[in-house]
């Protein structure tokens, strides 16, 4: 079960919470599938949201069962 405790997390760590290859991310980042938020150096953080979102749109992904839904309340 994929445990998400932060609400950012960078692209590796996202790619190992879902078993992705890393360039597999990128590809989708590029072609607009996984919103990202971008830093002030350049760098990408993607949020729990969309970590929530990209497995939910995409079921077959490995290590997709099981994710923590709990979102925290706005």
């Amino acid at each position: 079960m994929i445990k998400l405790e932060h609400e950012l997390y960078k692209a590796s760590e996202v790619a190992a919470l879902l078993r992705l290859n890393t360039k597999t991310l990128y590809g989708w980042i590029k072609r607009g599938r996984a919103n990202v938020v971008r830093t002030p150096s350049g760098g990408i953080r993607i949020t729990r949201l969309e970590v929530l979102r990209l497995v939910a749109m995409n079921p077959d992904v490995p290590g997709g069962s099981g994710v923590d839904k709990q979102l925290p309340h706005e």
